[in-house]
């Protein structure tokens, strides 16, 4: 018997090559988590851009127009926040067995 829905047919895909893969398991503790390191990744980029309005005397729309400037800093923060936190926790597996 041949499935009829679209998840079916990736199933029974899956069954016939022999792939089998695990499914990746996201919590909502760990998307809370990382919400809040993206938030905190934002704030701290805002941060930086108003102490750089502020140092060199700019107008404070500069707020506004630099926000693509924040959000790509903002992700460049997060990423290092993530690599930082791996290495963290790897380092710290590694140590503990």
């Amino acid at each position: 018997m041949l499935p009829t829905e679209p998840n079916d047919r990736i199933l029974y895909h899956n069954r016939i090559n022999g792939n089998f893969m695990k499914d990746i398991i996201f919590t909502v503790r760990r998307q809370k988590t990382e919400l809040i390191f993206l938030a905190a990744s934002f704030v701290i980029a805002n941060l930086f851009n108003l102490y750089a309005i502020v140092e060199y005397g700019s107008p404070m729309k500069e707020l506004l127009t630099s926000l693509l400037y924040v959000l790509v800093f903002t992700v460049v923060i997060y990423l290092l926040s993530v690599v930082i936190r791996l290495l963290f926790y790897g380092v710290r597996r590694l140590f503990s067995r």
